[in-house]
């Protein structure tokens, strides 16, 4: 085997010429591969499809939407998230979800902090056996909120549940019991009371919802109300869709609160959509930007680590197999995924790595190469004879050695 690729170097390099012509043409046609190349947005390009995992995530994303994309309200210094629900603040969120949900391809709900309030109330006017929301146009609707359904309501219901789980006469049913005659007179005062006094407009209708007798934000509005401070907006995008599409749901958010602010406070859009948006964008548009970055870099470092001649011949080398790499994947349809194209500053570095240490190491350097002989090599002539130097004067003098020293 040695000696049939020994063979084959020899031959080739007799035709230079025409293995260069063959090279350049086999160059020039995958490399009009590179522009077949197509990039795979899908989540299937980061999750092996066969992988229990993979399988689980769809079958949630179909029932419950995808990624998520977070608006994040902070209020200022002095302020409080109790703000949120003023008649400002409320007509900029309200507005915002609207808008959000106007693009019905991309996104899949919208939950905001005004309609965690929203549930709180909810539990607070509404009975078991009418959990539903009731029409404001229906003329048997009474806008009251009378003492039956409040003591009769879900919230109610619960509480009592609970006491009635506890040991007759224990700590845990003293504290229940205390704990719902504290809430019970916070409610009292609006109670037979007109909608207008129960409305997001009135900060003491708003302190009942959102906080508990200990002055906490209640526990089940925490996926929305952080602290006193921090609130956010959830908008859950369309499941199973590819990056672009999770990018475009991604612009959708951001697009809504561009022109939107909160008094009193500031938002900050985020989301791992955008990340992913960013990272595939950068790639996509940057790829010869980043591979002019790695050759470029690896250029200083060939003129200034390594001592061989011909030090740059390893880059090019390597270069030509990246646009054979890349050119064969496009016209054989291979994808580019994020994870597979941050691998060309790889495949520079490492192939570069190893082909500078074999060109130093096979005749790159500054002394004679050491290897086998070819067998096309020409074989170097030996040391001339000591007594080459003097044969012709010899000569010259044979015939003044055979006379005497007596002849003329």
């Amino acid at each position: 085997m040695k000696k049939f690729w020994s063979n084959l170097a020899v031959q080739l390099g007799k035709r230079a010429g025409a293995v260069s012509v063959v090279g350049l043409v086999i160059t020039l046609v995958l490399g009009l591969g590179i522009s077949q190349l197509k990039f795979a947005t899908g989540q299937d390009s980061y999750l092996n499809k066969g992988d229990q995992v993979a399988k689980d995530n769809v079958s949630y994303q179909k029932l419950f939407g995808g990624q998520i994309m977070l608006v994040l309200f902070t209020m200022d210094d002095g302020h409080k998230v109790d703000e949120l629900a003023s008649a400002e603040n409320q007509k900029a969120i309200e507005a915002a979800k609207k808008e959000i949900l106007s693009h019905t391809n991309e996104i899949e709900a919208v939950l905001t902090p005004l309609d965690t309030l929203d549930f709180s109330a909810n539990l607070l006017s509404r009975t078991p056996d009418a959990p539903g929301p009731v029409d404001p146009k229906d003329p048997n609707r009474n806008p009251k909120l009378e003492v039956a359904t409040a003591l009769g309501s879900i919230a109610s219901s619960t509480i009592n549940a609970a006491i009635a789980a506890e040991k007759p006469g224990s700590e845990g049913e003293k504290v229940r019991k205390a704990d719902l005659a504290e809430t019970t007179e916070r409610i009292t005062p609006f109670l037979n009371s007109p909608e207008s006094k129960r409305s997001l407009d009135n900060p003491e209708w708003v302190d009942v919802l959102l906080r508990d007798n200990r002055g906490k934000i209640r526990k089940p509005l925490l996926s929305s109300f952080f602290d006193d401070t921090h609130a956010q907006m959830i908008v859950r995008l369309k499941g199973n869709a590819d990056v672009v599409a999770e990018g475009k749901g991604a612009d959708i958010v951001k697009a809504a609160w561009a022109d939107r602010d909160i008094k009193g406070g500031t938002t900050l859009v985020t989301g791992a959509p955008v990340l992913l948006k960013d990272i595939n964008d950068y790639l996509r548009g940057g790829i010869l930007k980043l591979g002019a970055l790695a050759v470029a870099i690896m250029i200083v470092i060939l003129l200034l680590f390594f001592k061989v001649r011909w030090r740059l011949l390893p880059l090019g080398v390597v270069l030509i197999g990246v646009i054979w790499a890349f050119g064969l994947a496009g016209w054989i349809g291979i994808p580019l995924t994020i994870v597979t194209i941050a691998g060309l500053p790889v495949m520079l570095g490492v192939g570069i790595d190893y082909a500078i240490q074999m060109h130093a190491h096979r005749g790159g350097g500054d002394h004679r190469p050491c290897r086998a002989p070819h067998p096309g090599d020409r074989p170097e002539p030996g040391p001339r004879p000591a007594g080459g130097h003097v044969r012709r004067p010899l000569r010259l003098r044979r015939p003044a050695l055979r006379q005497g020293p007596d002849d003329p």
